[in-house]
């Protein structure tokens, strides 16, 4: 038996209407042949644009859409047919997502959701206790949630997500809300899941520094179809994603100006008689525009090297519609994409596409925080279960955290 997520050629349509509510109903792909493979023990990135599909993606690996074709296998159980028991293998975490219970205690919300997923009871208790000491809820564990910030909030979904020990864990946009500590602490948890436990994780993240501290294989998609996989530091060096190295020198002369311009850099003056070189190149260029510079008689003021971006690395895939880099070491099936296509995603649109089992719109079916855990089909939730429809989500916008 595979030990992994294996997703082949995903699709997901919604129907929608391009000219108003009258208009004619056509449909649109979310996603559209993607395959994706996530194995225990490694961290999986899932990056792109607005409306790339990501969130759809995962919301159908979560059970909590019905693919239109394509498979869905967790462990060689097929995600549709074997719904329930996958449901208990797996866990979700959404930012911006309301997928606690407001008329609840935090730690009543993880005893009710530790018992839909029949962690023992004295197992449950101590857990509990743990995870609430983890995101730093222990002196709020009694508080309604409803009093709770939308960071406390944030942070009481992480601990519903990690309750039940999961298998695989489906991180979508984990931090948002967050305080840096807090933050910062869920990256050491999720890097410790996947390293000691052989947990298999699934992130979308709109803070690029965060994926390339934890994912050792990425996936960038746009319009729902596979763009590009590879380890960030391959995607970057396969992009041409360039260093940028800025020399101050503090004497400029006609000679220091035609090293510059030899090396392709461009020359800014600065305000007190200096002159900022700054020069983009895939190589490690700051060494030998030093020396030349120095050589042709330049001091140097001041020395800043940027490495390769990865947000660089996704835009440039992205705005070219380049399909096919694979790491060499894990190659696989891919989808494609035509060079320049647009076809936008669907995902924010309003559907009636079904989750699997169940004859609800897809809105209804992400609304619940029990079916968002895992809940097996049928388990009744409190009244006040939310029923709010997920945001469009980021992922390319980069930036450190």
């Amino acid at each position: 038996m595979t030990t992994a997520i294996e997703v082949r050629g995903l699709r997901k349509d919604f129907p929608v209407r391009d000219k108003g509510i009258l208009g004619p109903r056509t449909l649109k792909s979310a996603v559209d042949g993607l395959d994706l493979d996530i194995p225990r023990g490694r961290v999986t990135g899932l990056l792109g644009l607005n409306g790339a599909g990501k969130t759809t993606t995962i919301k159908i690996l979560a059970t909590l859409l019905r693919p239109s074709a394509g498979t869905v296998r967790v462990d060689g159980l097929d995600a549709v047919a074997d719904a329930r028991a996958v449901r208990r293998r797996i866990n979700l975490i959404a930012g911006g997502e309301r997928m606690v219970y407001s008329r609840m205690t935090g730690r009543e919300n993880l005893w009710y959701f530790g018992q839909l997923y029949d962690v023992p009871r004295a197992e449950l208790r101590r857990r509990t206790g743990e995870l609430l000491e983890l995101v730093g809820l222990s002196d709020a564990a009694d508080t309604m949630v409803e009093r709770y910030s939308r960071g406390m909030t944030q942070r009481l979904t992480i601990a519903r997500g990690l309750v039940n020990r999961p298998d695989y864990l489906l991180l979508d946009e984990p931090t948002l809300g967050l305080d840096a500590p807090i933050a910062r602490d869920l990256r050491r948890v999720v890097a410790d899941l996947a390293a000691h436990d052989g947990t298999g994780v699934l992130l979308t993240s709109h803070y690029l520094a965060e994926v390339e501290e934890l994912c050792g294989h990425v996936y960038v998609i746009s319009a729902g179809r596979h763009l590009a996989q590879g380890s960030p530091a391959e995607l970057k060096a396969a992009t041409g994603s360039h260093r940028t190295v800025r020399l101050t020198v503090t004497d400029p002369s006609e000679r220091t100006r035609a090293v510059a311009d030899a090396f392709g850099a461009t020359r800014e003056p600065l305000p007190d008689g200096g002159e900022l070189i700054t020069l983009r190149h895939p190589d490690d260029m700051a060494g030998p525009l030093t020396a030349a510079v120095v050589g042709a008689g330049g001091s140097v003021g001041g020395l800043e090297i940027a490495e390769a971006s990865l947000e660089d690395a996704i835009l440039t895939l992205a705005e070219s519609g380049v399909a096919g880099l694979v790491s060499p070491e894990d190659a696989g099936p891919t989808g494609s994409r035509a060079a320049g296509e647009q076809n936008g995603s669907a995902s924010g649109a309003a559907s009636d596409g079904q989750e699997a089992g169940s004859g609800r719109c897809p809105a209804e079916a992400a609304g619940t925080p029990a079916e968002a855990a895992g809940t097996p089909a049928g388990t009744a939730g409190p009244s006040d279960g939310p029923a709010g429809s997920r945001r469009a989500t980021v992922g390319a916008k980069g930036g450190s955290r």
